[in-house]
Order: structure tokens, then C-alpha cells, then sequence
């Protein structure tokens, strides 16, 4: 569901943090390059994704909820994504810290491998948490896989708590919490 919030508040706050991209929200025809982002993961070391996972209709309600963001070189080539979940079933997980204020989910990053290791994935994250704040959200949350260690050393910096493990979707996680 679309929230109330000024895109452009969020270009104001986000652009600092990539004078070198263009940070926005997922439009219908970014399809294509998002998916092969998405496939080109797969294989990845840590990477739990398949040829089921993430798929199109994730992708499509994504866009239409205005829960998926982009970052793109000048050019308009896409370089990251990122996209705030709404997944019942880690939503449900009894790990979570509980208060009256919502809590979003951070899922789906992915950074091309031509800009790994720029410290994007962590920039991503940090302008998703923006987002996160600008819709009046409580706290963040993620999983990583425990296989990661690529993720987990990256997130490290960013100061969430891990605040218990899960085992969902076949895999083994840790599960991240910051509140906002």
C-alpha cells in the first residue's frame, strides 16, 4: 500500500549520501534490469536466491506498493536495489522487539558486481532506513544468511542488533533490528 510521503523530501535526504547516482523508486519498466540484477546473485558466495526467488510478481507488487528502490549511474544503467518487505512469516518470527510503531523489513539488496566492494550495499541500506523514518516506521529489520560473511561483515557497521536467529525458507539466519 502507497503511505504518505514526499519523494521529493526523499531525494532531498538521500542525495547526499550518492552525489555520484540517482537514488528513486522503481518504476514498472525497470523490470528487466532489476530481474537481472536479481538472477546475476545467484551462485553468489552467501547468496540464497534461486531462479524462484526473487520473482516477477515480487517484483510487481514491489512497485506498485512503492516499496523498491533504485540506484542508478547517470546514465541511467541500474547499479543497486534494495526494497522494504512485507513478509508475514519473519514478520511473525518472536525475535523481534515489540512496540506500537510498525516495523519495516529491509530485503532484496543486491549491488552489481562492477560496484561491489564501494561501500554502496551499506549506503543502500542507510537510504532505505531514510525511507524508512520519512513514512513514520519505528524500527528496521533484516535477515542475512549465516552463510554470508560478505553481508555480515558489512552490516557490521551499521548497528543493528542481532537479536536471535531463525530458520526459515530452508535457510539459517541471523536477524538484524534497529530502531529508528
Amino acid at each position: 500500500m502507497k503511505t504518505d510521503w514526499k519523494k521529493e523530501e526523499l531525494e532531498q535526504k538521500i542525495a547526499p549520501m550518492f552525489p555520484e547516482y540517482r537514488f528513486c523508486v522503481a518504476q514498472p519498466e525497470d523490470e528487466e534490469a532489476v530481474m537481472s540484477l536479481y538472477h546475476a546473485m545467484i551462485g553468489t558466495e552467501g547468496c540464497t536466491w534461486d531462479r524462484e526467488y526473487p520473482n516477477v510478481e515480487g517484483f510487481s507488487s514491489d512497485v506498485a506498493d512503492e516499496r523498491l528502490f533504485c540506484l542508478r549511474e547517470e546514465t541511467g544503467s541500474l547499479i543497486a536495489v534494495i526494497s522494504i518487505d512485507k513478509d508475514l512469516l519473519v514478520e511473525a518470527l518472536p525475535v523481534w522487539t515489540r512496540t506500537d510503531r510498525s516495523a519495516g523489513e529491509l530485503a532484496r539488496l543486491a549491488v552489481h558486481a562492477d560496484y561491489q566492494n564501494r561501500g554502496i550495499a551499506r549506503r543502500m541500506i542507510l537510504a532505505a532506513l531514510e525511507v524508512l523514518r520519512l513514512r513514520g516506521y519505528g524500527s528496521a529489520r533484516y535477515l542475512v544468511s549465516k552463510t554470508h560473511a560478505k553481508a555480515l561483515a558489512s552490516y557490521a557497521k551499521l548497528e543493528f542488533t542481532c537479536v536471535g536467529e531463525s530458520d526459515l525458507y530452508g535457510h539459517e539466519w541471523y536477524c538484524y533490528e534497529k530502531m529508528l
